[in-house]
C-alpha cells in the first residue's frame, strides 16, 4: 500500500511539472491541456482518498481492540 502511494505521489509531482512547462505557452490550447492534466490529478486524488479511507476503516478496529489491551504507542 505504501508504495502505491509514492507511486502516486511521484505521479502528481511529475503532473505538476507538466502543467507548470504548458502554462509557459499560454495558449487556447495550452489551457486545454492544464484542465486535462488538472482533471487527471483530481482523478489520482480521488482514488488516493479512496484507498486512505478503506485504510482508515480497518485500522480504526485495530485501535480499538488496542486500546482494551492498554498498549502504548
Amino acid at each position: 500500500m505504501l508504495e502505491s502511494t509514492l507511486k502516486k505521489t511521484k505521479e502528481m509531482k511529475q503532473r505538476l511539472l507538466n502543467i507548470n512547462k504548458i502554462v509557459r505557452r499560454r495558449t487556447e490550447e495550452t489551457l486545454k491541456e492544464v484542465r486535462n492534466i488538472s482533471g487527471s490529478m483530481a482523478e489520482l486524488a480521488k482514488e488516493v482518498i479512496k484507498q486512505a479511507k478503506s485504510m482508515t476503516k480497518k485500522l480504526i478496529p485495530e485501535n480499538r481492540k488496542d486500546e482494551t489491551l492498554n498498549l502504548v504507542c
